[in-house]
């Protein structure tokens, strides 16, 4: 039994060292196997790097974030509302709103003097065309018009002369459809619409006059 102990204590030894030794890494040996900037993920016990893009809640006007309005967008032109785009809303989305303001004027309220506020946009509803709006979608007061004479809708930007007013439109992915009619004044629209967004997206835009 001496024997067959000690034979085993050699042969271990054998095995777990052959006399050689690792030599040490090199100065350009700094390489690491999962590059850093990649996020793995564990499936199934085993680790896998994620290569899929979170796509990003974007919205598309035709012109670039912080560029003039085209001229056919406002009062010196046609006054069309412009067409717009958008793509990457949050899948629990249930429908979508629509906020344009000029950041240079006020309200009665004392906020952004508001040109369109629309809501309920069907949540599968991606682009609103050119002086349009989406269908079963409703449309609130806007800050243009008189006590006597409200504005539903849309009114295109008009800066008084010499100014050049900044304009923001703000698309809203919402929780819920909201209980309002047209013509709900658009102070109140937002109001609901801030409280029930899920997430926001805009770009804004200059008009000169």
């Amino acid at each position: 039994p001496v024997a067959i102990a000690v034979s085993l204590g050699v042969l271990i030894a054998a095995c777990s060292s052959d006399g050689r030794e690792m030599a040490p890494p090199r100065a350009d040996q700094r390489q690491t196997i999962i590059d850093g900037t990649t996020a793995p993920t564990v499936i199934d016990g085993s680790l896998e790097l994620s290569t899929t893009p979170l796509e990003v809640f974007t919205l598309t006007a035709p012109w670039n974030d912080g560029q003039p309005i085209p001229i056919d967008h406002t009062c010196s032109g046609d006054g069309v509302s412009p067409p717009l785009v958008w793509s990457g809303a949050p899948i629990e989305t249930q429908s979508f709103a629509l906020v344009v303001t000029d950041l240079d004027a006020t309200g009665p309220t004392g906020a952004p003097l508001v040109h369109w506020v629309v809501a309920n946009i069907d949540p599968f509803v991606t682009t609103i065309g050119t002086g349009g709006s989406a269908a079963g979608a409703i449309e609130g007061v806007n800050d243009l018009g008189r006590p006597d004479v409200p504005i539903v809708g849309w009114s295109p930007p008009c800066p008084p002369n010499g100014e050049t007013h900044t304009y923001l439109v703000t698309l809203y992915a919402l929780s819920q459809r909201l209980e309002f009619l047209d013509g709900t004044p658009g102070a109140d629209l937002i109001r609901a619409i801030e409280l029930a967004s899920l997430a926001s997206t805009g770009l804004s835009g200059t008009v000169s006059s």
